[in-house]
C-alpha cells in the first residue's frame, strides 16, 4: 500500500510506502472499537489460538450471556474451533485466501437480546517451499 505525500516547501511530490506487520499473534483484540480492528495473517501452515475479553466502553470488563458463536466465512482458508466455552478458540490455515473469522456475543444486563459482533479479517499465504520438484522438457536432438 502506497502514499503520495506532497513537500509543501519544495513543491514536488515524494512517494512513500506504509507496511504494516507482522502482527503478533500473542493477543487479538477483537470488538466493536475500530481501533480493535487488524488484519492477521498466517502460513498455510500454521495455526492460532484466539482468546475473547468482553469489556464495556470505558474498558472495564463486562459479563456476556451464553455462549459466543465463532464462523469463518470461508472455512477452506481457515477453520475454527471454539472451546466449548465459547471464550477461545484453535484457527487452522487451510488453503491460501482471504477470511474472516466472526464472533457474535449477547451483551443484555436484561432479558432483552443485544448482539454484538467482533471480526478479524484473515488472510492465509502460502508457508515457505519445502521440497523442489524439477519437470524436464522433451529431450531433442544436439
Amino acid at each position: 500500500m502506497g502514499i503520495t505525500v506532497l513537500n509543501v516547501t519544495e513543491g514536488c511530490f515524494v512517494p512513500m510506502r506504509w507496511t504494516i506487520g507482522p502482527v503478533s499473534a500473542q493477543k487479538i483484540i477483537i470488538g466493536l472499537d475500530e481501533r480493535a480492528l487488524v488484519t492477521f495473517q498466517l502460513t498455510d501452515t500454521q495455526k492460532v489460538s484466539v482468546v475473547l475479553t468482553f469489556v464495556d466502553a470505558k474498558g472495564a470488563p463486562a459479563p456476556i450471556n451464553g455462549v459466543p458463536t465463532w464462523a469463518s466465512s470461508v472455512p477452506t482458508v481457515a477453520a475454527v474451533t471454539p472451546a466449548a466455552d465459547g471464550l477461545s478458540a484453535e484457527i487452522v490455515a487451510g488453503v491460501p485466501g482471504l477470511t474472516q473469522i466472526s464472533v457474535t456475543a449477547d451483551a443484555s444486563l436484561t432479558d432483552v437480546p443485544v448482539i454484538i459482533t467482533g471480526t478479524l479479517d484473515l488472510t492465509v499465504v502460502s508457508g515457505q517451499a519445502a521440497t523442489i520438484t524439477m519437470s524436464p522438457g522433451v529431450p531433442v536432438a544436439q
